[in-house]
């Protein structure tokens, strides 16, 4: 870690030892120090390293690592580009078949549960916590939802009353579009899959 000009090749930390075991800003050292100030150094330390790892050549490095999986996976990288991975970008582009081949890809992985805990139950948690709540879908969808000015979608798993999976994306975007408009008819989506269609 370099912070202020010092660089710290080995970092540990204990509020406890000898203060000739403290680094200091002329070499590298085992550092003693609270809990909270290494924490404080370690996450200021993340972030000057995430900012100086964000340029555009990072940026495109990321998208041809992200297309080549796709295209191992089988998927079709036609059109796909992503600029910072946040969700938040307007320049980011992927269709909804390709983030369902995605979906399908991780049901059939390894890691399956530990992916699917990550998104919301419907009715009950997240940002479905207060849609569908006493619906056919409640407790039996995981969906991941996102938002953007003129722009909502969903994606994620769908359970039907006959205990089929199924793989569910809708994207909407559209000038004029506003999430009163668009929440019903995402929520109208996963309500018919999960009513068995």
């Amino acid at each position: 870690i370099e912070k202020n000009g010092a660089s710290i090749g080995y970092l540990a930390f204990s509020d406890l030892g000898p203060g000739w075991m403290q680094a200091e800003e002329a070499y590298s050292g085992i550092a003693i120090a609270s809990v909270e100030s290494v924490k404080e150094a370690v996450a200021e330390a993340k972030i000057e390293s995430a900012t100086e790892r964000t340029t555009q050549d990072s940026q495109q490095r990321a998208n041809i690592v992200v297309q080549r999986w796709l295209v191992q996976q089988g998927i079709d990288a036609t059109g796909f580009s992503i600029e910072n991975g946040s969700g938040l970008s307007r320049t980011d582009r992927i269709s909804a078949q390709q983030l369902a081949q995605v979906l399908r890809r991780a049901a059939q992985s390894n890691w399956y549960p530990e992916f699917a805990t990550s998104l919301p139950i419907v009715g009950i948690d997240g940002t479905m916590q207060k849609r569908l709540k006493d619906s056919v879908a409640q407790a039996r969808s995981r969906i991941k939802t996102g938002y953007l000015k003129n722009a909502l979608a969903i994606a994620g798993f769908v359970r039907d009353t006959q205990g089929q999976d199924m793989i569910v994306v809708a994207i909407l975007n559209a000038d004029e579009l506003t999430v009163a408009q668009g929440k019903p008819l995402l929520d109208g989506i996963i309500a018919w899959l999960a009513s068995g269609r």
